[in-house]
């Protein structure tokens, strides 16, 4: 086995992987700790209805949507501790959305490494992270529901001299 090579602190493993901002980048074919920029789209994942299975619907949106509560936090002291900046941002809990969208949480990257080709816990904590752009179709079912609800009730609604 040949070591990794580094840059710094960055660095390219044996597998494959590169690291920016670590020695030590974890499951990811790429792993950037810290802000990066871009000046371009970023594509991801397929959407190409050819390539599915549906097998399913998602049910009760806006139930839901409501469970769910947007905030505006800081990182704790033991988010610190992983090297999250301080600062003022917005967000949800991952625990909340697991909840109602289990498809839409994945283990947080700063927490993920392989060993022996399994993605592990490196704290044991497990730590959870939101995956934003699964949130989407869940918010477009949940206007659709909503949108239903107006009809309804517009529908019920006497004309008005």
């Amino acid at each position: 086995m040949t070591t990794p090579i580094y840059f710094g602190n960055r660095s390219i493993t044996t597998t494959g992987s590169v690291g920016v901002g670590t020695t030590n980048p974890s499951s990811f074919n790429l792993q950037v700790v810290g802000t990066f920029g871009t000046t371009g789209d970023i594509t991801a994942y397929y959407s190409d209805d050819r390539l599915k299975t549906r097998t399913g619907e998602i049910t009760d949106a806006l139930a839901k949507v409501k469970s769910l509560e947007g905030f505006i936090y800081r990182p704790n002291e033991l988010a610190t501790s992983f090297g999250f900046e301080n600062g003022q941002h917005v967000g949800v809990s991952a625990q909340a959305v697991q909840r109602v969208l289990p498809e839409a949480i994945r283990p947080a990257p700063f927490d993920t490494d392989t060993v022996q080709g399994v993605k592990v816990s490196r704290t044991g904590q497990e730590y959870l992270t939101v995956q934003y752009d699964k949130l989407v179709p869940l918010l477009i079912e949940a206007l659709k529901e909503l949108e239903s609800r107006v009809a309804r009730l517009e529908a019920e609604r006497p004309p008005q001299s």
